[in-house]
């Protein structure tokens, strides 16, 4: 039961911020993770065609 409310407060640590800021912080990183993998992904095809 203490771990479980210690664990509680630890993310309320990190997820105590501006509403507002949050969501579009989120949605952002959300964005550049799928850019990312998707760039990695036809690197590696391109990769693969020129081996």
């Amino acid at each position: 039961m203490e771990k479980y409310s210690l664990h509680q407060s630890s993310i309320q640590k990190w997820t105590v911020r501006p509403s507002t800021m949050d969501r579009s912080t989120q949605e952002l990183f959300l964005n550049f993770m799928i850019v990312l993998i998707t760039v990695l992904l036809m690197w590696l095809l391109v990769k693969m065609y020129q081996d």
